[in-house]
């Protein structure tokens, strides 16, 4: 509806960030800095699939602990992270045929990640150049979103949140109801289920019935 105006937010791991290392918690800050600069006060509703989910739990987290008016939060797909075997684990769900294809080529990428675990200072404090071009750059941005996620350990929130799921996005989450988010989660906690996979959540084949949840739950109170 018009009095619903709808922005998205690119966020990563860069320049932008207030630290130097990658964090969930301060890429919910730049989320929020930008979402202010356009909506200073009032209550607004944060969206975010996968890795975005993270950040806008942390982001309403952060507006709560600042005394702002609660947001209402939907977490598309997105599994609480445990640690590093925990985001193995949900990298193995989504990509098992691409390793059952090319083993080779995923055991390479996984030993750099391993190393980049261990090594998190060396990998990440490489400086960007001007000469790099952009498959580069965003390689470099996801790697620092990966070590990120690994690292995340929410605190607790005070509000309530929607999680809208699909099977696979429970099997991520070892077969959590609320996708491992009921422990950190003081208030009430809405379980909206959707068809299709966690990488093809919004494909066309499913977006018609996404979208009509999504509607009802933007208008319910």
């Amino acid at each position: 509806p018009p009095d619903q105006p709808v922005y998205g937010l690119h966020v990563y791991c860069g320049s932008e960030q207030p630290d130097d290392k990658p964090s969930i918690s301060s890429l919910a800050q730049v989320a929020l800095t930008r979402i202010r600069e356009v909506q200073p006060t009032g209550q607004i509703a944060l969206l975010g699939h996968s890795a975005g989910g993270l950040i806008v739990f942390e982001a309403a987290r952060k507006i709560l602990e600042a005394g702002g008016p609660e947001p209402r939060v939907l977490l598309m797909d997105a599994p609480r992270p445990y640690g590093t075997l925990g985001y193995y684990w949900g990298e193995l769900l989504l990509y098992w045929r691409e390793i059952i294809r090319h083993p080779a080529k995923v055991l390479r990428g996984a030993t750099t990640r391993l190393l980049q675990v261990v090594r998190p200072r060396e990998s990440h404090g490489q400086a960007t150049s001007k000469t790099d071009d952009l498959t580069t750059m965003t390689e470099r941005q996801e790697k620092s979103t990966d070590a990120a996620i690994r690292c995340y350990k929410p605190q607790v929130y005070n509000g309530s949140i929607t999680i809208m799921r699909t099977r696979q996005g429970r099997m991520m989450a070892l077969g959590l109801r609320h996708l491992g988010w009921a422990s950190v989660t003081k208030g009430g906690i809405r379980i909206i289920d959707v068809p299709g996979a966690h990488l093809n959540i919004l494909d066309t084949s499913h977006i018609k019935i996404v979208t009509k949840k999504l509607i009802s739950w933007l208008c319910s109170e």
